[in-house]
């Protein structure tokens, strides 16, 4: 099955389509920051995949300094970037954005209720087959809210 973005990207998964508004590779402003706040208010409001208070509204400003030899770097994990975009990108994804707290959560035993940075890494977990088979269709049910809204907020964005 095909999942198609509204920008016309197809994905063989569920999880590469949510992956690909979570990493900014839409042409759309969807970015991680909408994809957290809306799974977690409005398609999970209860809980059940996601910790609300794990979701970051103020996420991380990095400090745009160089270091000794002209690089800016992560004071988070000390990793190091050539400009201040690859730094913002840095400290803006999945690892960094809600602070390094793993936010969402797989409800299964089986796994030991594996927690994770963001949706599309729960998804992709799920899809694997290894915890219930019922929880990855719950999650896809919960998921489609938000690939709806996304399609009709990049529809409507193009026509203006």
């Amino acid at each position: 099955m095909d999942y198609e973005c509204a920008c016309g990207r197809k994905f063989a998964r569920e999880s590469s389509l949510v992956a690909h508004f979570e990493k900014l590779t839409c042409p759309s402003w969807v970015d991680l920051r909408f994809v957290d706040n809306y799974f977690s208010g409005r398609c999970d409001p209860e809980g059940r995949f996601v910790h609300r208070e794990r979701i970051s509204q103020d996420p991380p400003m990095p400090d745009f300094d160089l270091d000794r030899r002209g690089l800016y770097w992560c004071r988070l994990c000390h990793l190091r970037f050539r400009t201040p975009h690859e730094l913002m990108c840095h400290v803006w994804s999945p690892p960094h954005k809600n602070w390094g707290l793993r936010a969402y959560q797989c409800p299964s035993d089986r796994c030991q209720r594996l927690e994770f940075f963001c949706l599309s890494d729960l998804m992709a977990h799920l899809e694997t087959g290894q915890c219930e088979e019922h929880l990855g269709r719950e999650l896809s049910q919960r998921v489609i809210a938000l690939v709806d809204v996304l399609s009709k907020l990049r529809l409507s964005s193009l026509t203006y």
